[in-house]
């Protein structure tokens, strides 16, 4: 399967190739079910999430130089996107320091990783992190007291039952009770 994969976008250009990674991860990213990591579902059930990322996976793996540089590429992603969602919904039933550990230890492989690339990106990286795992949630805390309740056409209907028809409705419910 590797000679195959390693040049299946012979023909298409560099640049779609890189606009189609990158929209398969976006979708990965918006459909990926987060759920079942945290234990509120019991089955994963993300499969468009898991489609797109393999097929970008897939994608990046026919730009790599040899056959066996694709393998390992897919066979990598494959374990990370298909195993690690069980992997890590056991580690957080098990412990959940061991979880917090464990994703504090993504997030500083990634920045050893990226450091060496730019350090411009491993900055934003680490500001896109900390505003998601800390300021995000911590605004939102923040202005739910200034949350207000507005009414409107698009509020559920409140049946409005004339006076002695309620009267007479309890009044058997009364007899029978």
């Amino acid at each position: 399967m590797s000679p195959l994969l390693h040049t299946l976008t012979n023909n298409i250009s560099d640049d779609s190739v890189i606009a189609m990674i990158v929209g398969l991860c976006i979708i990965h990213l918006f459909l990926h079910d987060y759920n079942f990591v945290n234990s509120v579902t019991e089955q994963l059930t993300g499969t468009l999430s898991l489609a797109a990322a393999v097929f970008a996976s897939v994608l990046f793996a026919s730009g790599m130089p040899t056959e066996f540089d694709v393998f390992v590429h897919v066979l990598f992603c494959l374990e990370l996107y298909l195993l690690s969602p069980f992997m890590r919904r056991y580690i957080r039933n098990a412990s959940l320091m061991a979880h917090i550990l464990l994703t504090l230890g993504m997030v500083a492989a990634a920045v050893l990783l990226l450091l060496p690339l730019s350090s411009v990106l491993t900055i934003a990286y680490l500001t896109a992190v900390v505003s998601v795992s800390f300021l995000c949630p911590y605004w939102l805390v923040h202005i739910h007291k200034f949350k207000a309740k507005i009414n409107g056409p698009w509020d559920e209907a409140v049946p409005k039952v004339p006076s002695r028809l309620h009267a007479s409705i309890a009044n058997g419910i009364a007899r029978h009770g």
